[in-house]
């Protein structure tokens, strides 16, 4: 998560790649991906989405109201920014 915060993409992937736990929650209940959707940080967002595409991730989109907003705003931006 602290990648994520921090905007490290190269850090992001290498810890994802060596087993990272992306789906760990924060003190607050977010995740990785939550805080990336709100720093719109679209590399970081795109690498948590390959990553989710490579696991069993949890359903974002069904998970809450909250999190559906930011996964909404996290793929409006990553597309803007492509």
């Amino acid at each position: 998560m602290a990648a994520v915060r921090a905007g490290k993409v190269e850090a992001l992937n290498f810890l994802l790649a060596h087993g990272a736990d992306a789906w760990k929650a924060d003190a607050r209940g977010n995740l990785a991906v939550h805080h990336a959707a709100a720093l719109t940080d679209a590399a970081c967002l795109s690498a948590l989405i390959a990553h989710a595409d490579k696991l069993e991730a949890p359903d974002l989109m069904a998970s809450d109201r909250y999190s559906s907003r930011l996964l909404g705003r996290m793929l409006t931006e990553s597309a803007r920014l492509a």
